[in-house]
């Protein structure tokens, strides 16, 4: 009928004239789906890096050996010598922690803990003077140390595991104490040095980032590396302390970012993964136990060689 031709020419000229705006409109949509697409490393598109990881629980892990140890022992009696196990004492800053973990996953039970760490607070006989003035626990760091240059302070202690972070802390200090506690008879002292410090927070660096720029990305935020590897290393040979010198043990070449199922080396700028603890205590086991439980290392000799 002549009504049906007029509404099939109109339903014609309507589609003619909308029909490049609606296909614009799809390759939009298209285009933006494909945008928006999850990279591997981001599966939920959330910007993400590590999608359902609880990255503040994942720091917190570093702290489970002391929270096993003193929950077991009692909080009481943390600190209490055994006298039928090896009595480790853990020395150190927040980086302590990471010695901790390691000397967990080489001895367990094997072992008897003793500690005395607590964050911005290395050993030294006049630390004030370095101490930030915005250090929230200023007394509790003054007399930990007093705690420190006190011989009967060591009382039944076989080995001291130490882990500090370097800065205005440096080399020469960590010496000092390492002479101190050994003229009163601790001859077996094992240090951790520091890996790679990062400007942010790796979470933060990596989000929104594919797997094949997380190299790049971290690499561009290290402000320092190793620092004060060279003078730690000199100091060992001298003193006879075994030091664990990170960039030789996690860089052959390429520096270790990732540990198992793709754990960072750190959650936050510079502390250890849990994982990257565990990593090393397998490459350091024999080489610490054969250090602590022989014959001490004389002054001047090197350092157990990992390939021998």
């Amino acid at each position: 009928t002549t009504y049906t031709r007029i509404v099939n020419s109109a339903i014609k000229i309507l589609l003619l004239k909308t029909l490049p705006a609606l296909l614009l409109i799809w390759a939009n949509l298209l285009l933006s789906t494909w945008a928006d697409e999850p990279s591997p490393a981001d599966p939920d598109g959330s910007g993400n890096y590590f999608p359902g990881v609880d990255v503040e629980a994942e720091k917190k892990k570093r702290f489970d050996t002391k929270r096993r140890v003193c929950g077991q022992k009692g909080w009481e009696n943390c600190n209490a010598r055994s006298d039928d196990q090896l009595n480790l004492m853990i020395i150190g800053d927040s980086m302590a922690a990471d010695i901790q973990n390691i000397a967990w996953d080489i001895y367990g039970d094997e072992a008897n803990y003793i500690f005395s760490d607590l964050g911005g607070c290395a050993p030294h006989d006049n630390l004030g003077p370095l101490l930030s003035a915005r250090h929230p626990k200023t007394e509790e760091c003054l007399a930990l140390n007093r705690d420190r240059y006190a011989k009967d302070f060591y009382q039944g202690v076989d080995a001291i595991f130490l882990s500090v972070m370097y800065g205005s802390y440096n080399a020469s200090y960590l010496a000092d104490y390492v002479q101190y506690i050994n003229g009163l008879g601790i001859d077996r002292v094992v240090v951790l040095g520091n890996y790679l410090v990062l400007g942010t927070d790796l979470p933060q660096i990596l989000a929104g980032k594919t797997e094949s720029e997380a190299r790049s990305v971290i690499e561009s935020e290290i402000t320092k590396s190793f620092p004060h590897n060279k003078e730690l290393k000199s100091n060992s040979e001298e003193l006879g302390f075994f030091y664990i010198d990170l960039k030789r043990e996690l860089c052959q070449p390429e520096c270790m970012l990732f540990f198992d199922d793709k754990i960072p080396f750190t959650w936050d700028r510079f502390h250890l993964s849990r994982e990257a603890a565990t990593y090393l205590a397998r490459q350091l086991d024999e080489r610490i136990k054969s250090y602590v439980s022989g014959e001490p290392r004389k002054p001047g000799a090197s350092a157990p060689d990992p390939d021998s």
